[in-house]
């Protein structure tokens, strides 16, 4: 997994956001806090519509369909390639998670 990280963006008692974003680069997960940027990284990298998440799950639209990015238990995939496939229309371009 691509990343950039900062040292220290904000004070150590804020509590960082995290935010995911779909691109035309692929799916980036960005940690926030103070409205300030802490560390980014390139989690999927295909162009990707849309993302929805829900209790940790992070569901993404593409080109060929709807796909889940699986985080590893121990949090370690340095390629970025834990995805399932859910299958879908093709291409999805608006997502929603569902329960």
């Amino acid at each position: 997994m691509i990343s950039l990280d900062e040292k220290r963006v904000h004070g150590p008692d804020t509590d960082p956001e995290t935010a995911i974003v779909a691109s035309e680069t692929g799916v980036g997960i960005v940690s926030l806090a103070g409205g300030r940027v802490g560390s980014v990284s390139l989690r999927y990298r295909e162009p990707a519509h849309d993302v929805a998440t829900e209790d940790g799950r992070i569901v993404v639209g593409t080109d060929e369909g709807v796909l889940e990015l699986v985080v590893p238990a121990d949090g370690n995939d340095p390629d970025g390639r834990a995805i399932r496939e859910l299958g879908g229309p093709a291409p999805t371009t608006a997502l929603a998670v569902d329960e």
